[in-house]
């Protein structure tokens, strides 16, 4: 399995790579700091879910969903916001 962790802050962003790498043994986790770059990555390599902050600075998370889904329309999305406790 393919999981794309995406969080403008790279200390969030740690800590969610190292929970999902966690919680899902043997997929691979991508981390991205750049919501671009993550869409970028995902139009052009096959990915099975996201988790993605909503509030990032450029995209936001459920824009990186909108936009994701349209090449991977089985896409399981995660948005997350501060409250989730990473």
């Amino acid at each position: 399995m393919n999981i794309l962790a995406i969080d403008n802050d790279p200390k969030e962003l740690e800590a969610l790579t190292r929970r999902l790498r966690e919680e899902e043994p043997g997929s691979r986790v991508l981390a991205f700091t750049d919501p671009l770059l993550a869409v970028k990555y995902g139009y052009n390599n096959p990915v099975d879910k996201v988790y993605a902050k909503t509030d990032m600075r450029g995209l936001r998370g459920n824009d990186v969903a909108r936009l994701l889904e349209k090449v991977h329309p089985n896409l399981q999305i995660e948005l997350l916001d501060d409250e989730d406790g990473r």
